[in-house]
């Protein structure tokens, strides 16, 4: 299987998950199974996952770009998927969220990344897609999205607010590094 195929896999996979961690959840809650929808963003970066409680689904938001540098992690997708759905009932990360997470084999479990760190769960980052280069005042800022065409002319120097930015690529690009000298 491919790495395109295996994410599809997992993707399918992580939306059957859902539904039934949420039903096991909601069994425990005493409360009626509500409807969850998994989605998938490019663009959630600084997160791995964010619920979205309020909406009618549920929905459960996912960050291809963890995902897709832990596709051979299942103990980071599950617990990813536990994490979230937990929200569904408890928005936040208190006692009764942290006991609904215990209830699903997930024992102390809190904000996500400090979690994993306390408890050693390798979760691989996400890489630097490219660089902004400002030719006014020379600053450079990572982003670890690619940009689109629009963004990169709608983008503004954080440190002169000037329009203009020049976007390297990381990869495939040799003269990355020496734009950050």
């Amino acid at each position: 299987m491919n790495p395109t195929q295996k994410l599809e896999f997992v993707k399918a996979q992580m939306q059957r998950d859902a539904n039934e961690v949420v039903g096991q959840m909601a069994k425990i809650e005493g409360v009626p199974h509500p409807e969850v929808v998994v989605t998938f963003s490019n663009r959630l970066v600084s997160a791995v996952g964010r619920c979205f409680y309020w909406e009618t689904p549920s929905r459960i938001q996912i960050s291809v770009q963890h995902l897709s540098s832990n596709l051979d992690n299942p103990a980071f997708i599950h617990r990813l998927i536990i994490h979230e759905a937990a929200h569904i009932f408890h928005p936040n990360h208190g006692s009764q969220f942290r006991d609904l997470c215990a209830a699903l084999g997930c024992p102390d479990e809190g904000p996500t990344t400090l979690t994993w760190r306390e408890q050693n769960i390798v979760v691989n980052g996400v890489e630097p897609q490219g660089h902004f280069k400002c030719p006014f005042c020379k600053k450079v800022t990572v982003t670890k999205v690619v940009p689109t065409q629009k963004r990169i002319k709608r983008k503004k120097c954080p440190l002169c607010k000037q329009r203009g930015l020049i976007y390297y690529p990381t990869r495939g690009n040799p003269l990355h590094r020496a734009l950050l000298l």
